[in-house]
């Protein structure tokens, strides 16, 4: 079953600093092209470039249009690899964006995530990404992968890397699914039988699961669990209400005679 098309307001960051000179900005401009391809015209889009300073295409998002993408595409064409990485101030702006709440809220993050702040990043970041889906795109064979993957975590969206000009389209099409309609959301775990460690669950956030991109949640429970405990996964799929009951398959053990 086709999940149905829902608008979605998507905001695409691209670093353009001198870090990613030569082969990584290319690479970098060929994946915004490629992402702004992908686009229908129920989306709104701007873009955020940045270095040591950060500028926007439009002052607000603007709808997919012949005109836009036009607009966009040579944007994209024009940027030059150079200064410094201030990433922070561009999450910010497009973080900080008025948005519509009957519109999926997307941030799609494309650079090599070179920063020296992580740890201050995603703090400062964690209670902006509530309500909006964090992808990011990392290029350059000397990605700070971990950074971008504990990103989209944070946002509840995934993370994909292009290390090659010749992957392109395929992690393009992976990207592709995964930014479209999910197939199920507001994902929550409610145990029967057994207490789960909250503090354990990772990803802390539960994100939204996507066409073709599986999805693993992992965790702990305090005390016993008998045979007849279970955890039910429950949310929304496809816009009907979604339960699903993972019955213990593991002999029972007590936590407490654990570290």
């Amino acid at each position: 079953e086709q999940a149905p098309q829902i608008p979605r307001d998507i905001t695409f960051i691209i670093a353009r600093a001198g870090s990613m000179a030569g082969a990584s900005s290319e690479q970098a401009k060929s994946s915004l092209v490629a992402a702004l391809s992908r686009m229908t015209t129920q989306d709104r889009f701007n873009i955020i470039q940045f270095n040591d300073m950060v500028r926007s295409l439009f002052s607000i998002p603007q709808s997919v249009t012949t005109k836009t993408m036009q607009q966009a595409i040579r944007y994209t064409e024009h940027l030059t690899a150079d200064g410094g990485t201030e990433i922070l101030p561009a999450l910010r702006q497009a973080l900080q964006s008025p948005q519509d709440n009957s519109r999926l809220q997307q941030v799609i993050l494309i650079t090599d995530g070179q920063v020296g702040n992580e740890d201050h990043i995603l703090r400062e970041l964690a209670p902006s990404l509530r309500n909006i889906k964090m992808f990011t795109l990392g290029v350059d064979q000397a990605v700070n992968a971990a950074f971008l993957r504990r990103l989209a975590s944070a946002g509840g969206g995934l993370c994909e890397l292009v290390e090659s000009e010749d992957r392109l389209d395929d992690v393009m099409a992976k990207v592709h699914r995964r930014i479209g309609t999910p197939i199920a959301t507001e994902l929550q775990l409610v145990p029967t039988g057994l207490e789960i460690d909250a503090s354990s669950v990772s990803p802390s956030k539960l994100p939204d699961v996507y066409a073709g991109a599986p999805v693993t949640i992992l965790g702990r429970y305090r005390g016993t669990a008998p045979a007849t405990a279970s955890v039910e996964l429950v949310g929304s799929g496809l816009g009907d209400p979604l339960r699903e009951r993972l019955s213990r398959q593991t002999q029972a053990y007590d936590t407490r005679d654990t570290q």
